[in-house]
């Protein structure tokens, strides 16, 4: 039996070339908008900076980033805006879906 692999779209595949050829091209669509380069994947995208500071950012999160992307002419100010919410401190893993939203609603009329 053939090795299966995991897709970023939680799909498995059995081609080894095509495990590949997604996870990096989802990677350089989200260096292009972050910066830095990929230094890992699966399950997540490492991200590392000129400065030394790396960054895990799960592939779900990339995947609809990207998705999103697709979608809206201003997808990178408002990925910008989260961002900086993050560097700063006002954002973090433990705040519900809906406060995250309403900052990023407010970063992003603020920016406007």
């Amino acid at each position: 039996m053939r090795e299966s692999y995991r897709l970023p779209s939680r799909r498995d595949t059995r081609s080894a070339t095509r495990y590949l050829r997604e996870w990096r091209a989802l990677g350089r669509s989200v260096t292009g908008m972050l910066g830095g380069r990929l230094v890992a994947f699966d399950p997540d995208l490492l991200l590392e900076f000129e400065d030394g500071q790396t960054v895990q950012i799960p592939a779900w999160i990339a995947v609809r980033l990207m998705e999103w992307k697709g979608r809206h002419d201003d997808a990178l100010e408002v990925v910008r805006s989260v961002w900086s919410l993050f560097e700063r401190g006002d954002l973090d893993a433990r705040g519900t879906v809906e406060a995250a939203r309403e900052r990023i609603r407010a970063e992003v009329e603020r920016k406007a």
